[in-house]
């Protein structure tokens, strides 16, 4: 009993003792911030999107659009600041009797495949009205991967079709409750009608609202409108070197996985550049800034463990080549990154460099890149004056696919607290 009775002033003086240097050590971190705390890491703004498009007969311009005008919309996307991480998912429908109901593509960063497959996409079927719209939002709300409604993320699906659903069919759920799912998952659903049916305007409004979505009418064409610019082949020619400035590290399956896409996008960059192909070189340009701005944006979003986002990193060649890209690692951990790997994980060009040489290989790819992004970007704005100029000179209203879906995406992504200008 005396034994407990003495401990207990011991234990209280021993707790004063680490509340007060916990206290100071707080003190001391104020101080030395200017009496500031130092702010939390910043979460990084993320953009999940999703096109879910009619694939039957009568959207064939639509179709063609899209093709076309796929990565002029997520460079749009990653203007905004700060620059987020973008994944895209695709769910092409038609109807019952058809080649098939529904293809569903999950969610990727590897916006090249998403690229490939808006392209092996063709408008066929269809003509009798109703389609297995039902069934396409269906397995956008439900079959894609979407990141857990916690996470502070900007999710959101665009119907585009002109025809309404089946509500005759026992064997899908109805879009009233795939709305309801949709908001509880935190998925906005913005309707695209192509066309004048009436009553798809009608229901795509409800849709719309139901979702806490917004709706718009295009043309049936889609209103898609490609102007060449005299920036496209340098800036395709760009698009390979920035991409040939990857370095990449792991083990020997990730390294070769990695350096068999970017020769696969360096290849395209080449063959844009010298096809002269009006339509390919503006995918090129597009492609080529949107690789500018989120290597660009990489470093700077960095989490805790130093790495950067490997969506980000990937330069839309997908995750994995992002989390492989030693560049990326180096420019936001600096010499962390090269501590951190072993000598058997370095491609085999460094593998038999000394500590010095390897740095200072890094710091000229680095520095490589950097001039390659700012070119891109000086030329991505001389390239966007020059193309509102020739749209002013042809005078059309016509709203298009890509031009209202930016509208949307941006007015809606400030909740996300992801900011745009009005200029793109």
């Amino acid at each position: 009993m005396y034994a407990k009775t003495k401990t207990l002033p011991k234990l209280a003086a021993l707790l004063a003792l680490a509340a007060f240097c916990t206290f100071t050590a707080s003190a001391a971190d104020l101080l030395a911030d200017g009496g500031k705390k130092p702010d939390a890491p910043a979460a990084r703004a993320r953009v999940e999107v999703v096109f879910v498009i009619d694939t039957t007969g009568s959207m064939s311009g639509l179709i063609a659009g899209a093709q076309q005008k796929i990565w002029s919309i997520v460079n749009g996307i990653v203007s905004g600041k700060p620059v987020p991480e973008v994944k895209v998912g695709l769910v092409a429908y038609r109807d019952k009797k058809e080649e098939y109901v529904t293809q569903v593509t999950d969610l990727t960063a590897n916006l090249d495949e998403i690229h490939q497959k808006l392209f092996a996409l063709s408008a066929k079927g269809g003509g009798d009205t109703p389609e297995s719209v039902n069934q396409g939002l269906g397995d956008a709300v439900n079959r894609i991967g979407w990141s857990p409604k916690g996470e502070k993320v900007y999710r959101v699906i665009f119907l585009v079709g002109d025809a309404p659903p089946h509500m005759d069919y026992t064997d899908d759920t109805k879009y009233p409750e795939l709305c309801k799912a949709a908001v509880l998952k935190d998925i906005v659903i913005n309707t695209v009608r192509c066309g004048g049916n009436a009553e798809t305007e009608t229901t795509w409004k409800e849709i719309a609202a139901k979702a806490e979505g917004s709706y718009t009418s295009i043309a049936q064409s889609g209103g898609v409108q490609v102007v060449a610019t005299p920036y496209d082949k340098e800036m395709a020619e760009l698009s390979g070197k920035l991409v040939g400035t990857g370095v990449y590290y792991g083990d020997a399956k990730r390294r070769e996985m990695a350096r068999g896409a970017a020769r696969k996008a360096e290849a395209e960059a080449k063959d844009a550049a010298e096809g002269g192909d009006g339509a390919k070189l503006a995918v090129a340009a597009d492609k080529s800034e949107f690789r500018a701005k989120t290597s660009a944006a990489a470093p700077a979003a960095a989490g805790p463990s130093g790495a950067p986002p490997a969506e980000m990193a990937g330069m839309g060649l997908g995750g994995e080549v992002g989390k492989a890209d030693l560049v990326a690692a180096f420019e936001a951990g600096g010499e962390k990154a090269l501590a951190n790997t072993k000598a058997e994980e370095l491609p085999d060009e460094m593998q038999k460099m000394s500590e010095e040489e390897r740095k200072a290989f890094l710091e000229k790819k680095a520095a490589e890149r950097k001039e390659i992004q700012a070119k891109i970007e000086d030329l991505g704005k001389k390239r966007a004056e020059f193309i509102k100029d020739e749209l002013a000179k042809k005078g059309s209203g016509d709203k298009s696919f890509d031009g209202e879906v930016m509208k949307m995406l941006k007015a809606q992504a400030g909740k996300k607290g992801i900011e745009y200008n009005e200029a793109k």
